[in-house]
């Protein structure tokens, strides 16, 4: 059971998972309506291609607002482990939708550069950078401080796209401003081939972030262990408690899926240091609960006693 200052504290956090959401999903709405709308202005396929991901980021951001209130709901009897499962799904879906609009973005800068480029109003872009570039970092930091207080997995995601987004519109501002430093050499002529160009430069520094995406949270849904620094982490918490118990060996098996680890800790002992008492045995189960949650407070954990090592399975320690 949590006490009341720990609901409190959860109720807190899940408020500001909340509010931070929200903010990234008014955000991706305003950068999605200049995008597109500046895009017609200026005729920029690098400009559209930022609009498009906002619009993605918006309508992923409303669907994020669903699932964060989702796997905080209680197992059920449809699910009945709970539905922290939802996140890494999300996160996944998200990172494939991401990566095939990224796909047809450079195949069809490249089919531009070769048809012979297209022209656009740099002037007009340039303005468009600046007040997007200054936009993204500014709700990037916010995002930031929430994904610290609330170590929420949605709104980290989102701080690290909005960082992205930012670094992005960083580098197409200077692209346009070297377009403008071209068009006004004995270079101009290439100026046509600027946009598709950055389109084809973004393309290219954003396919690590959809491939992360997807490499992780599909990690995550296939139950593989998590990071080696969590391992460690967990390990560091344990093993105080652990080394106090009277055990011949133990191991510990973890995953993680969202926000939600799982370890099972195996305790084999002998037969002469055998617990038979199921006190004595859920007092253990507390202890290494609480030493853990003070850390993972989403975290379930399973303490399996046994005296049969073929229960730790072909997991090595």
């Amino acid at each position: 059971m949590h006490n009341s200052l720990s609901l409190h504290t959860t109720q807190d956090k899940n408020l500001l998972e909340r509010r931070g959401l929200i903010v990234s999903v008014i955000g991706t709405l305003i950068m999605a309506g200049l995008g597109i709308g500046f895009s017609i202005f200026t005729q920029s396929n690098a400009i559209l291609l930022d609009g498009i991901f906002s619009l993605i980021g918006f309508a992923a951001g409303l669907v994020a607002l669903r699932v964060s209130t989702l796997v905080q709901q209680p197992d059920d009897a449809h699910f009945q482990f709970g539905y922290g499962g939802f996140e890494p799904l999300f996160n996944l879906l998200k990172g494939v939708v991401i990566g095939f609009i990224a796909i047809y973005a450079i195949t069809d800068s490249i089919n531009s550069i070769l048809s012979g480029g297209r022209h656009i109003q740099v002037g007009i872009a340039l303005v468009y950078a600046v007040i997007v570039g200054v936009a993204c970092f500014i709700v990037a930091f916010y995002l930031r401080a929430m994904a610290k207080k609330t170590q929420s997995p949605l709104v980290q995601l989102d701080a690290k796209n909005w960082i992205i987004d930012g670094l992005l519109t960083v580098a197409v501002l200077i692209a346009f401003t070297a377009t403008i430093l071209i068009e006004k050499s004995d270079y101009a002529w290439m100026a046509v081939y600027a946009d598709p160009a950055i389109v084809t430069i973004l393309v290219i520094l954003t396919l690590p972030v959809p491939y992360i995406a997807i490499r992780d949270n599909l990690k995550q849904l296939l139950l593989a262990a998590p990071s080696k620094e969590m391992q460690a982490k967990v390990n560091e918490l344990l093993a105080p408690e652990l080394s106090a118990i009277d055990t011949d060996d133990y191991l510990i098996r973890m995953t993680q899926v969202g926000r939600y680890p799982y370890l099972q800790i195996f305790l084999l002992f002998t037969a002469q240091a055998a617990l038979n008492d199921l006190a004595a045995q859920d007092d253990i189960r507390d202890r290494l609960n609480k030493v853990l949650s003070a850390e993972y407070p989403n975290a379930t954990v399973d303490v399996v006693f046994t005296l049969d090592r073929s229960w730790f399975g072909n997991t090595t320690s």
